[in-house]
């Protein structure tokens, strides 16, 4: 099995990157209040599966290749894009294990905003996460998607096998 990067500097496993963020976020939540920690208990399922696949689109032929040589990748920029590719595998895996539609939405949106915070209306209109005219692009990412290696180093089963009723 070929090793997944997460980012170039420091040089860092896919794997690495997740287990650091998970342990952030366990202590993060253990100082949350134990009132709120009761009444929301799938509330920590949301977060560890967030942590598990928040960056799981970085698995993708592009991201890979972009990561071994930022300054020398020359493919489309949104090829390598990640946070919706890494949202689609979240919410694919939440159908997967049966979560309620809303649970699955949730963590959608939570990975889709990692970077920029939870969606709003206006980026769920956008074309970042517009799926009927992406040109394909997220499909072809959701296809060289390593399956196997991927839920290796997530912790979780991702199969991947779910249409994205895209282009292609």
């Amino acid at each position: 099995m070929a090793s997944l990067y997460s980012h170039h500097e420091p040089r860092l496993l896919l794997r690495e990157h997740v287990e650091r963020v998970g342990r952030a976020a366990r202590h993060l939540w253990a100082e949350h209040s134990e009132l709120v920690r009761a009444r929301r208990e799938s509330s920590e399922a949301v977060l560890d599966a967030a942590v598990r696949c928040h960056d799981a689109g970085k698995a993708s032929r592009a991201f890979q290749s972009y990561i071994a040589d930022p300054g020398g990748y020359r493919g489309d920029p949104r090829a390598k894009a990640h946070t919706a590719l890494s949202a689609a595998a979240a919410i694919d895996w939440a159908r997967t294990q049966g979560w309620p539609s809303l649970r699955a939405l949730a963590l959608g949106a939570i990975v889709a905003g990692h970077h920029a915070g939870l969606p709003d209306h206006r980026y769920l209109l956008d074309v970042r996460l517009r799926l009927d005219d992406d040109d394909g692009i997220l499909a072809d990412q959701w296809r060289s998607l390593p399956w196997d290696a991927l839920s290796a180093e997530t912790g979780l089963t991702l199969v991947g096998d779910a249409e994205l009723g895209v282009a292609r």
